[in-house]
């Protein structure tokens, strides 16, 4: 076991607390012998939008908890014991090892165990609660006329919506004295790091979702913070080859900009996503010219740091209305000029609102313009 210390900074890049916790090496355990099954569920960036789209339209509560060291309050199984070895070389009852009876952050089946335990937990405490067949960290009550309740779950963040406040205070109180909990109240600041800002005219209910901070320090971190904005992400009709595997690497952080700035894409920005994606190709085979034009994303963000995704409700729809979401599709043929797949760009909205977007290579290869398009429309659906 090892002691660890990690400063804990929001979405605004304030230090919120500072933590300290021991941890086990998961890196030195062996498959079969310390674990088996090591997957997890995680939660849909896609739920997280339609739920909010849905709390500003049927006019229901937000409510966000933060649910304490959560991975601590996960019973093993005791059938295959995990035994780790005291930190610095001490002693406890005479042995410098001891059998975990409990999780702890380092284990590689950790946030597996974490979700069965809630899981079991929440469907136990209330019969009418279902767990959603297209994400599992989604549980609900759904009756119309008398109550609903959406349980979002992302690890030991909950995100409570609902029409009922008494149901959402008997459910904190019951699940504190299980699982010691914070009550953060109503959503009014930020989720997975995301960043809410809501408004309420009466006549218009919104809900501003940014990442500004996150792209403060992007910027900061890869020494973009003095350079000039591009008026676009990337360059129209820009054609990439891989580079050579006999040519050396860049040497840069390719990977781990491409991957931020997909995380970036995928929460509240649609507008780089199709940059990001294709330029996310060349991850395992880039040059210096796939880096500039990485680069070029950066400077496109430093121009619009302040652009967000805007959920909103311009009328008042009954609980009892049925939701009709709108899609659009569109495919670029033969767009990957190595494999000659085409691309699909899809995006759907939900009473305006746009819940889902995405730009991706088709799997198969497309003999013409039609093919590729009726492949976009039956991905999109």
């Amino acid at each position: 076991m090892k002691a660890i210390y990690k400063p804990k900074i929001d979405s605004a890049n304030i230090l919120t607390e500072r933590k300290s916790r021991w941890v086990v090496f998961g890196n030195k355990k062996s498959h079969g012998v310390n674990y088996e099954e090591v997957y997890a569920p995680c939660t849909q960036l896609t739920t997280l939008r339609v739920l909010i789209t849905l709390s500003l339209i049927m006019g229901l509560q937000a409510f966000s908890m933060d649910v304490v060291t959560c991975f601590l309050n996960s019973e093993l199984d005791i059938q295959n014991p995990i035994f780790v070895r005291w930190p610095d070389g001490r002693l406890v009852r005479g042995t410098r090892y001891g059998r975990l009876a409990k999780s702890v952050y380092g284990l590689k089946q950790a946030p597996r165990v974490w979700y069965f335990t809630m899981k079991r937990w929440l469907l136990s405490y209330d019969d009418r609660l279902a767990v959603s067949n297209i994400d599992p960290c989604l549980f609900y009550i759904f009756i119309p006329s008398a109550l609903i309740v959406f349980i979002y779950i992302h690890v030991d963040n909950f995100l409570v919506i609902t029409s009922s406040e008494e149901w959402k205070q008997r459910f904190f109180t019951d699940f504190n004295q299980t699982y010691p909990c914070v009550d953060e109240g109503t959503l009014t600041t930020e989720i997975l790091g995301i960043r809410m800002v809501f408004r309420d005219t009466g006549l218009l209910r919104e809900c501003r979702m940014h990442q500004e901070g996150l792209i403060h320090r992007m910027l900061d971190r890869y020494g973009m913070t003095e350079c000039n904005p591009s008026p676009t992400p990337m360059e129209p009709k820009l054609v990439l080859t891989p580079a050579d595997p006999q040519e050396p690497k860049s040497g840069r952080p390719y990977a781990n900009l491409a991957m931020e700035l997909m995380w970036l894409a995928r929460c509240t920005r649609p507008d780089i996503m199709t940059a990001v994606c294709y330029l996310a190709r060349f991850m395992h085979c880039h040059t210096e010219v796939h880096w500039q034009h990485l680069l070029r994303v950066l400077r496109y963000l430093k121009g619009t740091v302040r652009e967000c995704l805007t959920l909103q409700c311009s009328s008042p729809v009954s609980r009892t209305d049925k939701f009709v979401p709108t899609g659009y599709s569109d495919a670029d043929h033969a767009a990957d000029k190595v494999t000659r797949r085409s691309v699909t760009g899809s995006l759907v909205r939900l009473n305006g609102s746009t819940v889902m977007y995405s730009s991706r290579l088709q799997k198969t290869i497309a003999l013409s313009t039609a093919d590729a398009e009726l492949v976009a429309l039956s991905e999109t659906a």
